[in-house]
């Protein structure tokens, strides 16, 4: 299986052009490319992260990451954390934008922070989150959205191991265009989230992708491009839930902190790997793959 060799860039620090779809959002601050030499006008779109949920509370999407370039990885640190649900609207330019707010109603509660870098064995992320609360934050996770929107064909293909076998995630019972399934072990912790209600699921379909739990924390898509065949594999052990949102395509996942105790921090990884191969080449290859990451 051959690793194609990626650069990861914060969009605001990268001197590579992205798609006017993906520039002049006010979120800009937490998007990271992911592209190489070889993958033509192909590129990814890493969201670190995108949403943070605190004591069964949707924050919404947080700003003001101040990346900087380390020896090897690119880094922010200190990112406040306010809830800001509500208090985006969209521009006339379908932009997405964040008027001014009364900041004594939205004050700073913590504070995340994330890595992210690339080497032989694929691209790899650390987000901390740090409550600066005097109470315990419950059943914290973060939402971490790997967009191929620059590679749609292998974007609109995902798949998940259910048991001992990968399949479509469009054939898991009860799954749509934009949902999410718990990995095994995670499906307590994954109904405790607000995923249910916030895509309007009925509780129905959500027992049925509950019962489907995938046995890798991990989504893959791939399909044959003018390349040749392509996979991208998005994992992380913590991961709550992962998913599919066809709308762009994403395959996203949820990294699970749970509790965060008062003046204290947490830190969870996630990996993405891009290869030149086929679904049944990676399904022989996997478990080694994960087992150089941990």
């Amino acid at each position: 299986m051959e690793l194609l060799a990626l650069r990861v860039e914060p969009v605001e620090k990268s001197s590579f052009q992205a798609d006017e779809k993906i520039c002049g959002h006010v979120t800009k601050d937490m998007q990271v490319l992911i592209f190489g030499e070889e993958l033509k006008d192909r590129y990814w779109v890493v969201n670190l992260p995108e949403q943070i949920y605190i004591n069964h509370n949707k924050f919404h999407y947080q700003i003001g990451m101040d990346w900087k370039r380390g020896q090897k990885e690119w880094f922010y640190r200190d990112c406040p954390i306010r809830n800001l649900f509500g208090c985006y609207s969209i521009n006339s330019e379908g932009k997405l934008t964040l008027p001014p707010f009364d900041k004594t109603e939205r004050p700073i509660v913590g504070r995340q922070a994330a890595n992210i870098y690339s080497d032989s064995k694929g691209v790899h992320y650390q987000v901390t989150v740090t409550n600066d609360q005097d109470e315990v934050w419950r059943d914290v996770h973060t939402w971490i959205c790997f967009n191929s929107f620059k590679s749609p064909e292998t974007g609109h293909r995902p798949y998940v191991k259910v048991r001992e076998k990968w399949v479509p995630f469009q054939d898991l019972p009860g799954a749509e265009s934009f949902c999410f399934v718990a990995p095994k072990g995670m499906e307590e912790n994954f109904s405790r989230t607000q995923l249910e209600e916030e895509y309007s699921q009925t509780e129905k379909k959500w027992k049925e992708l509950l019962a489907a739990s995938v046995s890798v924390p991990g989504i893959v898509a791939w399909n044959f491009v003018d390349e040749g065949p392509l996979l991208t594999f998005h994992y992380a052990k913590d991961a709550v839930a992962v998913g599919s949102n066809q709308q762009w395509p994403c395959t996203d996942l949820f990294l699970w902190f749970g509790d965060i105790q008062p003046g204290k921090s947490e830190t969870r990884t996630g990996h993405i790997l891009i290869a030149q191969t086929d679904l049944a080449n990676f399904a022989d290859a996997v478990d080694e793959v994960i087992a150089k990451w941990e």
